[in-house]
């Protein structure tokens, strides 16, 4: 796909960079003699997601210092604003979304986000944690008098992490770990009594005037998908959720079975007009219209709900550079999925950080997360992205 390869161009080239920034920092701190490996001295702990860097001057405002010897804390709020862009789909009814920011805090129900390390010298623990339920309704002009649908998305990261470098002037991870994602869907639709009422009179009254010439099986089926599936569109498209449209299946189904009642009664209409039974005509067509209208209604009075989920592992790098006493750049980049769970999965993480304290610290920034999923017969090949800002302790 389009979007796989785009994803896997961007994901090496973020790789590419970080490795690059690896190499300057280490490069830069072997020639100022700044490099301090853990085994020789304290190093800095980190402001974002554990471990970092400061000075030795005491007017330094740095985060806390690690020893070898001794366990650290960090805990987090990072909170993501994001939007969702690509493809979504259930057994093969598929839709492209976008949806931007604004529309996520119109249809937000709840989020809650949260981000811990624990950390001695070079190794340590990290763990991530994003849930975010959303939900809209939606009135659509036809067969359909209200579409509800609600997702709930839940991202648990767990991962180890190992210090390749620490300095004054910052620090450079790497981490393995997985990604587990669940994702709720349901969608409650509730039937439009008078519009499914006129509709099943007019499909019928078309039949029975196609029925003074001919009408074929095709041209049956043509005639019930425009009068009838023109109508249910809604069921099948996007809306203003990153939500597949799972209850996509249902206007075939009612298609099918409204097509089961007219061919059941086709020959017996036909003959009736071939007669001129005008009496007989109105008896037919009345039966069908009222058996047309029970199978839309109740077709379309369902509440359709789905559970997938699935493990990515993930491998990654994240670092931190110091610009000054209290300002520092941090960022962290992975790759994942290698179609144990995901057929690709990539995330990156840049921002700006201030440290207040020794303890608390503060970052705005940016993140994307992109998963590309298939299985089960649910397609999830959707990037989320947006700013972030993250408030944090260390201690």
């Amino acid at each position: 796909m389009k979007i796989v390869n785009n994803n896997i161009k961007s994901k090496l080239s973020v790789l590419g960079v970080a490795c690059a920034l690896a190499a300057s920092l280490a490069r830069a701190q072997s020639e100022s003699g700044l490099y301090r490996p853990l085994t020789l001295a304290p190093a800095d702990a980190a402001a974002s997601g554990g471990g970092g860097a400061g000075d030795n001057d005491e007017k330094t405002i740095g985060p806390l210092k690690l020893l070898d010897d001794g366990w650290y804390f960090t805990l987090a709020v990072p909170a993501l604003l994001p939007s969702f862009s690509g493809e979504v789909g259930v057994n093969g009814h598929n839709s492209h979304i976008d949806v931007p920011a604004d529309k996520v805090i119109q249809n937000l129900d709840m989020a809650a986000f949260f981000r811990g390390e624990v950390s001695n010298g070079r190794f340590g623990i990290m763990a991530d944690f994003i849930t975010m339920s959303l939900s809209t309704r939606i009135e659509p002009d036809g067969l359909v008098k209200t579409l509800g649908v609600h997702f709930d998305e839940i991202i648990g990261e767990p991962a180890l992490r190992w210090r390749l470098l620490e300095g004054a002037r910052g620090w450079l991870d790497v981490y393995a770990g997985v990604r587990y994602v669940n994702i709720y869907q349901s969608a409650d639709v509730q039937p439009n009594a008078q519009r499914i009422e006129a509709t099943s009179t007019a499909l019928v009254n078309a039949v029975g005037d196609r029925l003074r010439t001919a009408l074929s099986e095709s041209g049956l089926r043509d005639l019930i998908a425009q009068d009838v599936g023109g109508q249910l569109t809604a069921l099948g498209g996007a809306t203003t959720l990153p939500a597949a449209p799972i209850a996509g299946s249902l206007p075939g189904a009612i298609r099918d079975q409204i097509q089961a009642i007219i061919d059941a009664r086709k020959a017996e209409l036909a003959e009736a007009i071939r007669q001129g039974a005008q009496q007989r005509i109105n008896a037919i067509k009345s039966d069908l219209s009222q058996s047309i209208a029970r199978t839309i209604e109740s077709g379309l009075d369902k509440s359709v709900s789905r559970v997938d989920d699935w493990w990515d592992p993930i491998i990654g790098m994240r670092g931190r550079f110091n610009l000054s006493r209290a300002w520092y750049l941090t960022g962290r980049t992975d790759i994942g999925g290698f179609s144990v769970g995901s057929q690709l999965a990539w995330q990156v993480e840049a921002a700006l950080g201030y440290q207040i304290t020794r303890n608390f610290f503060v970052e705005a920034g940016y993140r994307a997360l992109s998963m590309n999923y298939q299985g089960n017969g649910f397609t999830y090949d959707v990037i989320a992205q947006g700013a972030e800002v993250t408030i944090g302790v260390s201690f």
